[in-house]
C-alpha cells in the first residue's frame, strides 16, 4: 500500500500561451482543426507540446467556417504539460512576487524556474516551426516564417505569448520564468493547393512528431517564391526616402493587401477624402462584410502595373489583377485606378463601379 503522502507526490503541470502567428498567418480552405482533440503533439524529454486552434483564430464563427474559402490562422494555442515532483519549484512558480527581483533565498529557485522555461521554449520553438515548415513547403505558403527567440528574453515572450499555468486542477497563474527583458520585437470551386485540408492536417500531424526532413525541391521552391515576392511591388516600405512617400502604384499594392487580409478598416483609410466624403467608413466595411457572408470572399492575389502615369498631383494606374471568388471561381481583368497626392501622401479615388456598388449610383 502507498503511504506517501498526497501533498508529496508529483503533480500535473499545465502551461499555456496563445502565440500570434501575423497578418498573414497560415491559410486553410472551408475548415480549421478546431479544439485539442485536433491538434499537433510533440512530446521531449518529459514535456508534451500540443498546438491547437479555435474558431475565433481567423476572425470568423465556426457555423461560417464552410462557407469561407480562404480561412487565415492568426494565432494559435500552446499547451505544454509535464509531471514534476520538485513542489517547492512549483510552489514558487504560483506565488511568484513579479514587483521585485528574487531575493538571495530565492535566487536557486528563480535558476530552476529559468531553466525549467528554456526547456519549455524550446520545445515550443521547434514543434511550431516544424508545423510552420510543412505548411511552408508543402503547401507553398512562402510567407510564412520561422518562430525565433532570445533565450535571454524569456520575459518579454511570456508576456506577448499571454503564458499562464495551472498545476493539477488549481487556479490559473501568471507562468514567467524571467523578470529579465529587452524590448525588441487565387481560389477557384477546388480549394487552392497553397491552402491546408482536413488531409494535410494529418501529414502535418505526423511530420511534427517525425525526425525526417522537408521534401528539398519544396523547400527550395518556397525559398524561391520568396525571394520573388520580396521584389514585388506589392511589398511596400513605409520608410521610403521619398518625401512624398511610397509611389501611387505602392498605396494601391498596399490597400489591396489589407483588402486580401480583410482588414477592411485599413484599407479605407488609404481612400482620397474625396472618396471618403461620398462613402462613409461605416457603410464601406459593412457593405464589403455583408457580401463577404453572402459569397464567401473575394481576394486579389496577384496584381500588376503595366503603365503608371503621374502629372503633378493626379496619378493615372492601369492594374491587371487576378482575382478569386467562391462564386465566380478565378480570372483576370483589367481596371483603371486613380489616385490624387495629398498632405500624408498619395491617396487612392474610388471609380464608378465602386460608387455604384456602395452608394447604387
Amino acid at each position: 500500500m502507498d503511504k506517501t503522502p498526497n501533498e508529496n507526490r508529483p503533480r500535473r503541470l499545465l502551461i499555456r500561451m496563445t502565440v500570434p502567428l501575423g497578418l498573414r498567418g497560415p491559410t486553410f480552405y472551408k475548415w480549421l482543426p478546431i479544439g485539442p482533440d485536433n491538434g499537433i503533439r510533440l512530446c521531449r524529454d518529459g514535456l508534451e507540446l500540443l498546438l491547437w486552434l479555435e474558431a475565433k483564430a481567423s476572425g470568423v464563427s465556426e457555423e461560417a467556417i464552410p462557407r469561407h474559402i480562404n480561412l487565415t490562422a492568426y494565432e494559435i494555442y500552446a499547451d505544454i504539460t509535464t509531471t514534476m515532483d520538485d513542489l517547492e519549484l512549483l510552489s514558487y512558480m504560483a506565488r511568484r512576487d513579479f514587483s521585485r527581483q528574487p531575493n538571495e533565498e530565492e535566487e536557486p529557485l528563480a535558476e530552476r524556474y529559468e531553466t525549467h522555461g528554456r526547456e519549455v521554449f524550446s520545445l515550443l520553438r521547434d514543434g511550431l516551426n516544424r508545423l510552420l515548415t510543412f505548411i511552408r513547403v508543402e503547401k507553398g505558403q512562402f510567407w510564412l516564417d520561422p518562430l525565433e527567440f532570445d533565450f535571454d528574453d524569456l520575459a518579454s515572450r511570456s508576456v506577448q505569448f499571454d503564458a499562464r499555468a495551472q498545476v493539477g486542477d488549481g487556479e490559473w497563474f501568471r507562468w514567467q520564468p524571467s523578470q529579465t527583458s529587452s524590448l525588441s520585437i487565387e481560389v477557384p470551386r477546388d480549394p487552392d493547393p497553397r491552402f491546408l485540408t482536413r488531409t494535410d492536417w494529418t501529414q502535418a500531424q505526423a511530420f511534427v512528431s517525425a525526425e525526417g526532413q522537408p521534401d528539398l525541391p519544396r523547400e527550395l521552391l518556397a525559398a524561391a517564391e520568396a525571394f520573388d515576392s520580396s521584389q514585388d511591388v506589392g511589398v511596400v516600405d513605409l520608410r521610403d526616402d521619398n518625401p512624398q512617400g511610397p509611389r501611387p502604384q505602392e498605396i494601391l499594392a498596399l490597400q489591396y493587401e489589407y483588402y486580401n487580409m480583410g482588414e477592411y478598416e485599413r484599407d479605407y483609410e488609404l481612400y482620397a477624402q474625396e472618396s471618403k466624403d461620398r462613402v462613409s467608413e461605416q457603410l464601406y466595411v459593412s457593405s464589403i462584410r455583408q457580401q463577404d457572408q453572402k459569397d464567401g470572399g473575394f481576394t486579389l492575389p496577384k496584381y500588376s502595373f503595366p503603365s503608371v502615369e503621374i502629372e503633378g498631383d493626379h496619378a493615372t494606374m492601369q492594374v491587371v489583377r487576378s482575382y478569386s471568388s467562391q462564386e465566380e471561381s478565378e480570372g483576370q481583368d483589367r481596371v483603371t485606378h486613380d489616385a490624387v497626392l495629398e498632405g500624408e501622401g498619395w491617396r487612392i479615388l474610388m471609380h464608378d463601379g465602386q460608387y455604384e456598388f456602395f452608394l447604387g449610383e
